[in-house]
Formats: structure tokens, sequence, C-alpha cells
């Protein structure tokens, strides 16, 4: 569910990053996938 629900921030955090310009987007998409993270660990 979070990679559906969390895939436009994921991408454009993607694209922000290899375009070497860290933003809001790169700042959400990496809250993104540390709680995917944590939920899955926990």
């Amino acid at each position: 569910m979070v990679l559906w629900a969390g895939w436009p921030f994921l991408a454009r955090g993607a694209q922000s990053i290899i375009h070497r310009s860290p933003n809001m987007w790169t700042l959400i998409g990496l809250g993104t996938d540390t709680a995917y993270v944590y939920s899955v660990v926990t």
C-alpha cells in the first residue's frame, strides 16, 4: 500500500537526487521510506 500511495513522493524524490538538487520531495520520500522500513521491522 505504501508503494502505491507513496509512489509520487518516491519518484519525485529520486528525480531530485539524480539531478543533485535535494528539496522537499526528497525529504518526503525519505520519510515515507523510513516509515515503511520501520513498519516492516517492527
